[in-house]
């Protein structure tokens, strides 16, 4: 009888992990913002408080520069989100599980770093994990014993179980 893994879904993929997430948002952000000049003719610039309060506007003749950005941030946003969403899947389908120990545990605004320590095949090797800073991963705390799932034969390629259950 084979054991059911407890693989991440999409969401949970997304909000945990930081590259997944940045790679998925700037694409949608930068899409909106044209879509937004198209539809409404203007949208506010940056920068509204440093000009003493006057909203200054981005016209529709800067339109083809968000639709640039927008057509760069998916070539470059969509393939990167797909290699590390199935890379993660992947991982926790085929991987395997070890104990270890969380080693360092970094916050800064809504994101940070958790690296651990485990062991294979008699070394110990150290992981970090870039995370978007959730529920599960505030909970995270230097000296915690956690579960990593790691890919056979590599074991550099791993992420901490916890975090995405």
């Amino acid at each position: 009888m084979t054991e059911k893994r407890a693989i991440p879904g999409f969401w949970k993929i997304v909000s945990t992990d930081y590259a997944s997430m940045l790679s998925l948002l700037f694409p949608i952000v930068v899409i909106g913002l044209y879509i937004g000049l198209a539809v409404f003719g203007k949208i506010p610039a940056p920068g509204v408080l440093r000009h003493g309060g006057r909203i200054h506007w981005i016209g529709t003749e800067q339109a083809h520069v968000f639709l640039y950005i927008a057509v760069v941030l998916v070539f470059l946003g969509v393939p990167l989100f797909v290699w590390r969403y199935g890379s993660i899947r992947h991982t926790f389908l085929t991987g395997i599980e070890a104990t270890g120990t969380v080693v360092s545990v970094t916050h800064f605004k809504d994101r940070g770093r958790i690296e651990a320590e485990f062991s294979h095949d008699g070394r110990t090797h150290r992981m970090g994990n870039p995370v978007h800073l959730t529920r599960q991963v505030r909970a995270i705390q230097e000296g915690q014993t956690v579960t990593i799932v790691y890919r056979d034969g590599d074991p550099r390629k791993a992420f901490i179980k916890d975090i995405f259950s």
